[in-house]
């Protein structure tokens, strides 16, 4: 169905999960794959080398990356913040309960609503042992009955992943989203594979049943599936090693790593090293996304050309910052108006890191604002003598819009633009007394 739409764009990217050798021998499957200019198949390297002799690809065309996987791990909540998001307390003897996730993948399968059911079942069956919370991830598809009550959270969107660090068992479908992101989070599971038309679930399942990093059962046996359900929820050292294992298999997403390919079509790989070096666990962990770091880096910049930035000292500022990462760009733009010159990072850095400053960042715009442009002054030169009259301000009981307001009517009185900034802030330091 998207044939007719293939000829509107430029460049054309197909991100294509493994699927069953008769599905891509279907007649028109693998012509089609072929109008693509790259395909990118998130898999293990035994996958890809099955989908490469199914397809037929020209060379090069073809690219493996590994599992794409819907949360990065520096996404993840702790496990405690995660367990209260899923309602997960304890009892009133303070023991903690097991989180166990039940799913049914999208919730479309008709044996989704029966694996519920020999859940309960197999779990009503277990006898004196530490209580469980029951998780349901019922799927957008599902139209069965929610599932709700003393030690049950019911969940019907699609916002799981992140909260998956604070499971403790999962018995789910074998489909490709749910089975990678339990295995990031190093989740031990039991999966109950369901038959796809394209996708091989059982063959997912037993791979890596193989590596003790799972367990496979199957809803026609109710026994065996209720025996394999109680050895996790029971046996300790079993769920560590298998949560060991687990996390073995998918370390970390490779989403950057598929974007980094679809960008290799139009920028020159150089320039997406860098990128992939600075869009690292550390950066996005803190918040910093790669916008504020462009952002920053363009204000930095002598002529803020973003096709040729240099991003280290922007991520020198915001790897420790002190300030919303917009306060960073917005600074560092103003004050190159004011005093351009080779130290504005380390200007930028010492003005928003100053303790009399610290959230009053509407105020330091007024400041900025009310220097003059007469370049006299170097970057690091000007912040120490407007960080100098602030210190004169708050020692005279004044708050920083205060300073900001005397320093603007100094500034102001000036018609013709003669007095230096350095001037400005010397006049207006003596006024604080007068003004407190």
């Amino acid at each position: 169905e998207l044939a007719a739409a293939l000829d509107v764009v430029a460049k054309k990217v197909l991100i294509l999960r493994p699927v069953k050798e008769d599905f891509a021998r279907r007649s028109g499957f693998a012509p089609l794959c072929a109008l693509y200019d790259k395909v990118i198949i998130p898999g293990d390297d035994d996958e890809t080398d099955r989908m490469e002799a199914l397809l037929g690809l020209a060379p090069g065309k073809l690219v493996t990356t590994g599992p794409i996987v819907h949360a990065e791990k520096s996404e993840l909540l702790p496990r405690e913040q995660a367990r209260r998001a899923l309602g997960v307390v304890a009892g009133p003897e303070g023991v903690e309960p097991l989180a166990v996730l039940v799913s049914g993948g999208g919730g479309g399968d008709p044996g989704v609503e029966r694996l519920f059911d020999v859940v309960e079942r197999a779990l009503a069956a277990r006898q004196g042992a530490r209580p469980v919370h029951l998780v349901y991830a019922a799927g957008p598809l599902f139209r069965g009955r929610a599932r709700r009550g003393l030690h049950r959270t019911w969940i019907a969107e699609p916002n799981l992943a992140p909260m998956l660090s604070g499971i403790d068992v999962a018995v789910c479908a074998a489909g490709f989203n749910t089975l990678h992101e339990l295995m990031l989070c190093g989740v031990p599971a039991l999966f109950v594979p369901q038959d796809k038309i394209a996708d091989d679930q059982h063959a997912r399942a037993l791979r890596l049943s193989a590596l003790n990093a799972a367990r496979v059962a199957s809803l026609n046996d109710e026994p065996a599936l209720s025996a394999a359900l109680h050895a996790l929820l029971d046996d300790e050292v079993l769920r560590a090693q298998m949560a060991v294992n687990a996390a073995a298999q998918v370390p970390e997403s490779c989403a950057r790593d598929a974007a980094l390919e679809v960008l290799a079509l139009v920028l020159p790989r150089s320039v997406l090293r860098q990128a992939r070096a600075v869009l690292n666990d550390d950066v996005l962990r803190s918040g910093v996304t790669i916008g504020h770091i462009v952002d920053v880096a363009a204000a930095l910049a002598a002529d803020g050309d973003r096709a040729s930035l240099e991003l280290d000292d922007a991520l020198v500022l915001l790897r420790g910052h002190q300030a919303p990462p917009e306060v960073y760009a917005r600074v560092a733009a103003a004050l190159k108006k004011k005093a351009p010159g080779e130290e504005l990072a380390a200007a930028v850095s010492t003005l928003l890191s100053h303790r009399g400053l610290q959230g009053q960042w509407s105020a330091l715009n007024e400041l900025l604002a009310a220097l003059g442009s007469e370049r006299v002054l170097g970057p690091r030169k000007l912040v120490d003598e407007l960080l100098g009259y602030v210190d004169a301000a708050t020692c005279a009981g004044l708050d920083a819009f205060t300073a900001a307001r005397i320093l603007k009517e100094t500034a102001g009185g000036d018609d013709e633009g003669r007095r230096s900034n350095r001037m400005i802030l010397q006049n207006a330091r003596a006024r604080l007394g007068g003004a407190a």
